[in-house]
């Protein structure tokens, strides 16, 4: 049976590798739930080093690339 795929989002101030430098055992816990057969998706919110480049580089002002909240990462980043 197919298991079903799992979004894991990271909280303030980490990115989703810290799920799998996170070891119990040696081992992440996130790739043990991989070695059960499920799809795990790691998500990373915006201001986290992943995020450090975008296509509008130039285009807009530091001021206006880092004018986002919260909720505007729930309503526009989430369902992407």
């Amino acid at each position: 049976m197919k298991k079903p795929p799992v979004l894991i989002q990271h909280g303030f101030g980490d990115s989703a590798s810290g799920y799998i430098k996170a070891k119990t055992f040696n081992k992440s816990w996130i790739l043990s739930v991989a070695d059960m057969g499920y799809d795990i998706w790691l998500g990373n919110n915006r201001g986290v080093p992943y995020s450090n480049k975008n296509d509008r580089d130039g285009e807009w002002s530091l001021e206006e690339r880092w004018d986002f909240s919260w909720a505007d990462m729930g309503i526009y980043d989430m369902p992407t």
